[in-house]
């Protein structure tokens, strides 16, 4: 059997199901999609944040409170 590797993410973790968003043939490079993808989701939420200003009702919650991410191995049959 082979094992590759899952980034996996969902935007809120009361409503929705972990989705699949890459496969890796090594668990480095999940990791390095999982960090490019969280780099570029937490850049437009700053930069929303900073339009919107702090006093606004949607900022009172940290980056990625509701949200999920993860890496996962998965075992591949032949």
């Amino acid at each position: 059997m082979t094992e590759v590797y899952e980034f996996v993410y969902t935007d809120c973790i009361y409503e929705s199901a972990m989705a699949t968003l890459s496969l890796h043939r090594t668990k480095k490079g999940a990791y390095k999609a999982m960090r490019a993808f969280l780099e570029t989701d937490y850049m437009q939420w700053y930069n929303e944040r900073i339009i919107y200003g702090k006093g606004d009702r949607r900022w009172i919650d940290k980056f990625g409170t509701h949200c999920a991410w993860a890496v996962r191995s998965i075992a591949l049959k032949e």
